[in-house]
């Protein structure tokens, strides 16, 4: 019968258990990995036996205080090496008070015996295997390298045979995994064996047609069936072993206050921290996560990332808590294995767009760069705070533009559809006259296709797409971009619908800022006495953006004006050409584009045909090398 105990409680049921002298038996205390046990034994438990058998023995004179021995059992393979443990502890033991801590590697204490008592060597083994005067603790049960069975019968031989009062402890649900790594494959062959009747141990057990191939599932499950034997023999073992069973379940709010005290140097994080650690609680005992090496982790990511984002404190607090909030989560995510990265390549940021996604979630607002950092450790300041800033400017424009239908949207689930519709009308309205900033139409279409999944008429949002290609196509701008910094979808039927209703939206702004670029650069061309130059500064001035592939260069001129300018200009426009296209190229990493190639080709071609009559000795040189740079593409 297992019970669920808070520490003191535990302490004192330990304490009756090492006095109970009616029969011999172990006491395992069972808790998760990270849920601190072994924290609680070392530092709580092992103390408290302590202080309770000297506070025996000063009552009583006669009696002799017990020694507690703590030894732990990862990586032991052997149940010689289990004694090697406990007679190194006994070693280190004899004449001192300290209690033994013993994880520094398997040593054979006969040689130390042998070399330090020769001729008595057996008057010294003699003396050690007196355990009468010790209290064992047996911690990392379920990551003993040896069967679990046979590590039973060992402690077994200790508790019944020689009457020791043993605590185990373990993570219980990881010990019943008997499928050892060192049998695996041969388990696996044996389970796929067709001479093996599973029929005898498994009524549901159907034999495959000749030929038919055993799934993966099927194979581990006849691999399981093959274990319940030692299953089985486990419980057995146990029942006969362990007395009673104590479920470890740390009080984790107390435990992570403490944590937060003793860890976190900056009182202004710690006080932050502390404020909002009621909040992370609830959040790790409601997603059943409540892991003391998960809580570390945030301790030890925050620390970091509250230098980046510090400056917010005493300007947007309640920002700087939303970060904290959503950092919390990532960790609790990321350690419980339910973590997904779900951004988008332009999304810097998100709101969660109802109540119930908030509560659900932890936080109200995500930030990209907190999973850069919490996932992938990335932090760029620079980067961190530009994404913050254009985050406060979003607010602020939201503030600043209160009758904004668009900005109306926002909350949707707090106002009635009378209001809604109202703002609806308005935004059709707005598009109409071509009110709204084209920029803005993303977060439209982002509000919308959400009001349609609740309900909403989809002609609304037909309608307004329809509006928007009209006003891109006449407006008079130059280049144009789209908003999407901040759309983000959880539900992947919504964010399909939102790709399919942006579409044409994206598609109709690439070709109009791809005209509007090719007038552009065409435009520079026109100045015969400073083409060179002008085609140069403007390399210069978009050399990253032409090295990302975000806009094109040699693809959008004019090549036969090119050709023809080329044949009646001074050398310096020549010259200032020729590093223009080798700044391009070499942004791109000496590589060009599918979309350059054919304006490449035609032009070295054609200024490769040119016999350069009438050029002077100088420009005769421009051309040759001009020809050489564009043929390392063209001929590549």
């Amino acid at each position: 019968m297992e019970k669920c105990l808070n520490d003191g409680e535990i302490i004192e049921v330990v304490k009756e258990y090492i006095d109970n002298a009616i029969y011999n038996y172990a006491v395992m205390i069972d808790g998760e990995w990270g849920s601190g046990k072994t924290f609680f034994v070392k530092n709580n438990l092992l103390k408290a036996i302590e202080q309770y058998e000297n506070e025996k023995a000063s009552r009583n004179y006669l009696y002799t205080p017990r020694k507690v021995l703590y030894i732990s059992l990862y990586g032991i393979s052997s149940t010689e090496e289990i004694s090697n443990e406990i007679y190194m502890s006994l070693y280190k033991s004899i004449g001192s008070n300290d209690v033994s801590d013993i994880r520094y590697g398997v040593k054979v204490v006969t040689d130390i015996a042998k070399s330090r008592w020769d001729a008595n060597y057996d008057e010294f083994i003699n003396n050690f295997s007196n355990f009468e005067g010790y209290i064992f603790i047996l911690d990392d049960l379920e990551r003993c390298n040896c069967h679990i069975n046979e590590i039973f019968g060992y402690i077994n031989d200790l508790v019944e045979n020689q009457g020791l009062k043993t605590i185990i402890v373990s993570n219980q649900k990881e010990i019943g995994k008997f499928i050892e790594a060192d049998e695996l494959g041969l388990k696996y062959l044996l389970s796929a064996n067709s001479n093996v009747d599973f029929g005898e141990i498994d009524s549901q057990y159907k034999d495959l047609n000749p030929g038919d191939k055993i799934s993966i599932s099927e194979l581990k499950r006849r691999t399981q069936l093959l274990c319940e034997e030692d299953n089985s023999a486990y419980q057995k073992v146990k029942e006969k072993l362990v007395g009673f069973t104590i479920k470890y379940e740390p009080d984790y709010k107390k435990v992570t206050k403490e944590m937060l005290r003793d860890n976190v140097a900056n009182p202004d994080l710690q006080n932050l921290l502390l404020d909002l650690n009621e909040q992370h609680c609830a959040f790790a005992i409601e997603k059943e996560h409540t892991n003391l090496r998960t809580f570390q982790f945030f301790i030890s990511k925050i620390i970091l990332l509250y230098e980046n984002i510090k400056w917010l404190k005493d300007r947007k607090t309640k920002l700087l808590k939303e970060m904290i909030n959503y950092s919390f989560c990532i960790a609790v995510a990321y350690k419980q294995g339910t973590y997904e990265w779900k951004w988008t390549e332009n999304t810097v940021y998100t709101e969660l767009d109802s109540f119930e996604k908030a509560s659900e979630y932890g936080y109200t607002i995500a930030f990209r760069f907190i999973d850069e950092f919490m996932i992938y450790s990335k932090c760029n300041q620079d980067e961190i705070d530009n994404d913050i800033k254009y985050y406060l400017s979003k607010e602020y424009e939201k503030e600043k533009d209160l009758n904004n239908p668009i900005i109306a949207l926002d909350s949707w689930w707090e106002k009635d559809e009378t209001k809604i519709r109202r703002s609806i009308e308005d935004i059709i309205s707005g598009l109409q006259i071509s009110k709204f900033d084209i920029k803005s139409y993303p977060s439209i279409i982002y509000k919308m296709v959400i009001l349609c999944d609740v309900g909403f008429e989809t002609d609304l949002l037909m309608e307004m797409i329809k509006l928007m290609i009209v006003n891109i196509k006449e407006s008079k701008s130059g280049t144009l971009s789209l908003d999407e910094g901040n759309i983000s979808f959880d539900n992947e039927n919504l964010k399909d619908d939102y790709e399919l209703a942006i579409k044409p939206i994206r598609i109709l702004i690439d070709e109009k800022n791809k005209s509007t670029k090719q007038n552009f650069i065409n435009e520079l061309l026109s100045d015969t006495e400073g083409w060179g130059s002008k085609i140069y500064d403007y390399v210069k001035e978009n050399k990253q953006e032409i090295a990302e592939d975000n806009i094109s260069f040699i693809s959008e001129l004019d090549v036969d004006k090119i050709l023809n300018l080329v044949r009646v200009s001074d050398n310096r426009n020549i010259y200032d050409f020729r590093k223009a296209l080798y700044e391009a190229y070499k942004a791109m990493g000496n590589k060009v584009n599918d979309r350059d190639m054919e304006n490449i080709t035609k032009l070295y071609t054609g200024l490769k045909g040119d016999k350069c009559d009438g050029y002077d000795l100088i420009k005769v040189r421009n051309m040759i090398t001009l020809v050489q740079f564009l043929g390392t593409f063209a001929e590549a």
